[in-house]
């Protein structure tokens, strides 16, 4: 009989990539089926009010802010350590990428904000996951109140008595 208490050791950098992909390609599938449309529009039409003539932000350029948000908030949740700076930096991007919304108004520049937002918010999402079922290399070097973090792998075989190892 096993029991381990250490979870899977996890990379950033191959994780990124695909946690990043994979948020991207859902607003982009979600965008061929124009689920965007209407919460743009909605939100499109509470900026014009600021003035007439607003140019419209190129369509490159949002699926850029959405790869941007998609990447970028997965690399640094899992480069962070401890649960409550995860959040901090989520929320923290969360609310820049709503504030740029007025900003570019003010502008007169009109951005459909959903691609980029759904991106980060599914990315970190998804990082959360990640970073709860797996051990990342700034989890195990975090020092909390000036004591570093052990990890301690326990393995309990059948004829043996426990034993504790160091990692």
């Amino acid at each position: 009989m096993q029991r381990k208490t250490a979870r899977i050791p996890g990379n950033v950098g191959p994780s990124t990539l695909l946690i990043g992909t994979m948020s991207l390609a859902l607003v982009l599938g979600l965008d061929s089926m124009n689920f965007w449309d209407q919460p743009n529009e909605e939100i499109t039409r509470w900026t014009s009010r600021l003035g007439d003539g607003m140019r419209e932000v190129p369509a490159g350029i949002v699926l850029a802010f959405a790869a941007l948000m998609a990447y970028t908030t997965v690399f640094l949740i899992l480069s962070s350590p401890g649960l409550w700076r995860k959040w901090v930096i989520w929320l923290s991007l969360m609310l820049l990428t709503m504030g740029w919304i007025p900003v570019l108004a003010l502008a007169s520049w009109k951005l459909a904000p959903c691609m980029p937002m759904a991106a980060g918010m599914w990315s970190g999402i998804c990082a959360f996951v990640y970073a709860k079922r797996h051990e990342l290399s700034c989890e195990k070097q975090h020092a909390v109140y000036g004591v570093e973090v052990k990890t301690v792998r326990e393995v309990m075989l059948a004829d043996q008595a426990p034993k504790q190892e160091n990692l």
